[in-house]
């Protein structure tokens, strides 16, 4: 018994030796320095092909895993990365496995298994801000997380992170929530007070909230660095709002000369022209106002309308729509149109003459039918002895 004993040991004295020196071989024949030198250089496809010839273990284990797994994932090899990462998880949950499969999985739309391993962060640490963040990115994939709440967490996690503080605002403003989204941006800006863009994006919250002088003072800053025409925008108002109008006169006027006036300003510089008695220039941007209003297709859409009309042979109905079209500009399509209605419908022939007549007169586009144009003409003709 005690001889059989004593050759069990030996032998199993002598097995682990033969694992020792087999693990030694495989590590003799694993150069780490080369490894290193293809990650520095970048080659990354390269490394893979190393690592699957020259195995770092005798029998892979987490080190084995972990190095294949990044060399995978920097190599662009997304599905053998995802498959080594879930190995290195098997050996044990941890954070940063975690996060790098989220990440994964989002880079290949996987978001639910995304959805998945960030809840699993949260679980290991409900205080971590990036899984928050991710979640509120995923929410505008998918419509059954809520992204608010989640930038929500994140930014009471890390008030002057400006991103999350810029996101977050940015969802509050949606829902017109101004005082929260303002406050939002104005502590992550306390904290970098340099950062323009939290600047920019507070303006127009402090304009809702009614801080005038905030805007204009902000919008003064802003405009030492770059001309922004959303800036001048709001600080004209501001200047508006506080009756300071040959101020708010110069910043629209600013806007009208770069060329990107619209309805708004025209009818603003109108109402501070008025404001102070200049009532030629009231009037002017008055103009423009209504003119800026007005779709420059206004009048394709009336062609369209009495179109509509004139095929459920409601003639009366197709001739006012006409000419409402005609108001707003002369569209040669809506004479011809009118020409028709005159002269089939509703026997008008001398009106159908002057319709055909002024079709003619246009200045036709080249897409134009050229056989309405002949058959105008050839109306005209028929008709002329009539008038």
């Amino acid at each position: 018994m005690k001889n059989s004993l004593l050759g069990f040991i030996l032998w199993l004295f002598i097995a682990m030796m033969s694992v020792d020196t087999l693990k030694a071989q495989y590590l003799a024949s694993f150069d780490r320095e080369k490894l290193f030198d293809l990650y520095q250089a970048q080659k990354y496809s390269e490394a893979v092909e190393y690592l699957e010839k020259n195995p770092m273990e005798a029998v892979p284990g987490l080190l084995t895993y972990k190095q294949k797994a990044y060399a995978y994932l920097m190599a662009g090899q997304l599905e053998d990365a995802e498959k080594n990462y879930l190995q290195v998880l098997a050996h044990g949950e941890n954070i940063s496995t975690l996060n790098t499969l989220a990440q994964l999985n989002t880079k290949r739309g996987k978001y639910k298994q995304s959805v998945t391993y960030l809840e699993r962060i949260i679980r290991l640490d409900s205080t971590h801000v990036n899984a928050y963040v991710q979640l509120a990115d995923l929410a505008l994939r998918d419509t059954t997380l809520n992204r608010l709440n989640n930038l929500a967490k994140a930014n009471t996690l890390l008030p002057t992170d400006a991103d999350i503080a810029y996101n977050y605002a940015q969802a509050l403003q949606l829902i017109k929530q101004y005082e929260p989204a303002y406050k939002a941006l104005h502590t992550a800006w306390l904290n970098d007070t340099a950062n323009l863009n939290l600047l920019t994006a507070k303006i127009p919250l402090a304009y809702q909230l009614k801080y005038y002088p905030e805007v204009i003072q902000d919008g003064k800053r802003i405009l030492l660095e770059l001309s922004d025409n959303q800036v001048k925008k709001w600080m004209a108002q501001s200047f508006f709002n506080l009756k300071q109008y040959p101020q708010a006169i110069q910043l629209f006027q600013e806007i009208e000369q770069s060329g990107e006036s619209a309805e708004v300003h025209y009818y603003y510089l109108s109402l501070a022209h008025r404001n102070i008695g200049k009532l030629n220039e009231a009037t002017h941007y008055a103009k423009k106002t209504i003119e800026a209003a007005i779709s420059p297709n206004i009048s394709s859409y009336y062609l369209m309308w009495g179109g509509i009309y004139e095929m459920n042979k409601q003639y009366q109905l197709a001739e006012s729509t006409y000419k409402k079209g005609l108001s707003y500009q002369a569209l040669p399509e809506l004479y011809f149109r009118l020409g028709i209605l005159y002269d089939s419908y509703l026997a008008q022939k001398v009106k159908a003459v002057q319709q055909y007549k002024l079709y003619t007169q246009q200045k036709l586009d080249s897409s134009a039918d050229k056989s309405q144009l002949e058959f105008a003409k050839e109306r005209l003709k028929v008709l002329s002895p009539m008038k």
